[in-house]
């Protein structure tokens, strides 16, 4: 065991030189880590037209909101891609089954519920899927295009026979 006659003296000076410091009364806390800022989405930079609003001649109401106008928007690719996912799920069909695609929004921006879509007015639904097309990118346009003819519709294809006799 030392014998503390073995240590020699210091000065007030060394020893504090050597010192741990004090803990002060208020605990300190360690700086925050500023978050990472991420920067705004891009934003197009001219090109065709990427939105369009139409007027609806007949408002509807629905679930608290108004909606007097419909503005098409070309979809985004990552908007693209949901839509895809939405098909094989079967997400946010409307009653129907009918699921529009991603390009018809609210004056404020958010997206117009299929059901809206739906229960347009025809001469209002006429107006605005007369335009849809010049906002669907190629992915999209090839879907609309091998929609088949509402049932009963002529195509003017003859059917076949479907027996010999």
């Amino acid at each position: 065991m030392a014998d503390f006659n073995d240590y020699a003296p210091v000065s007030k000076a060394e020893a504090a030189a050597v010192a741990p410091a004090p803990a002060s009364d208020a605990a300190v806390a360690p700086a925050p880590v500023p978050a990472k800022v991420r920067p705004p989405a891009p934003v197009p930079l001219g090109g065709p037209l990427r939105s369009l609003t139409i007027r609806l001649a007949y408002p509807l109401g629905y679930d608290g909101r108004e909606y007097r106008a419909i503005t098409l928007r070309r979809p985004t690719s990552a908007e693209v891609g949901r839509f895809f996912e939405d098909l094989v799920v079967g997400a946010d069909a409307d009653e129907a089954g009918l699921l529009f695609f991603p390009v018809f929004y609210a004056e404020d921006g958010a997206p117009v519920p299929n059901t809206v879509l739906a229960n347009l007015d025809d001469d209002d639904r006429a107006d605005v899927m007369g335009r849809v097309a010049d906002f669907l990118p190629r992915r999209l346009q090839a879907l609309r295009a091998s929609d088949p003819p509402a049932s009963g519709a002529d195509t003017g294809d003859a059917t076949a026979p479907t027996s010999s006799t």
